[in-house]
């Protein structure tokens, strides 16, 4: 619903209030958009990202985990939780990330750096020129892209987990040679 206010009002976007002042066109998003478009909380954006994650992977032959953490999900394959997929959520820079992380030992976080970064271009080539490989704090390595932080609702939850599959498919076999 579009409304013309004049004068101070108080205007709904996305769940955040604000006061606008003078004459000005007001969208309340949120009307009419029922329950597929309906804002998230981030750790419950994250919950169902890790659900539909899991639902994925449940028949793979490899040992799939998962861990959540107050404003990140982290997936592996077998016993090595430091070598895991990671779906970020940095709401200072209002971004999500989704890749790999190296947090293994510094030799081999470098040697998985090298492996990457010499698969870089045709990786590039696969996801696109979004995904970048860099050394990272503590000798750590990640491969990875950042998106706009909003939309979080259902349909933004099987994008990123679409998103998450598309960076395994391709990282995986790499980082198993």
């Amino acid at each position: 619903m579009k409304d013309s206010i004049d004068g101070e009002a108080d205007v709904l976007f996305i769940g955040f209030e604000t006061k606008l002042t003078g004459q000005i066109d007001a969208v309340t998003p949120q009307e009419n958009m029922g329950d597929v478009n309906k804002s998230l909380l981030p750790g419950t954006f994250l919950r169902e990202v890790d659900s539909d994650m899991r639902l994925r992977y449940q028949d793979d032959s490899r040992k799939f985990s998962t861990h959540l953490r107050s404003r990140l999900a982290q997936f592996w394959f077998g016993a090595d939780r430091a070598i895991h997929y990671e779906v970020w959520i940095h709401e200072r820079t209002a971004q999500i990330e989704i890749g790999l992380h190296f947090e293994s030992t510094e030799s081999r976080n470098r040697e998985l750096y090298r492996r990457f970064d010499g698969e870089l271009l045709s990786i590039q080539a696969v996801l696109g020129e979004s995904i970048w490989v860099e050394k990272w704090e503590r000798g750590w390595s990640r491969i990875y892209e950042t998106q706009p932080l909003w939309p979080l609702d259902s349909v933004r939850v099987i994008t990123t987990s679409d998103r998450l599959a598309e960076m395994i498919t391709t990282f995986q076999p790499i980082l198993d040679g």
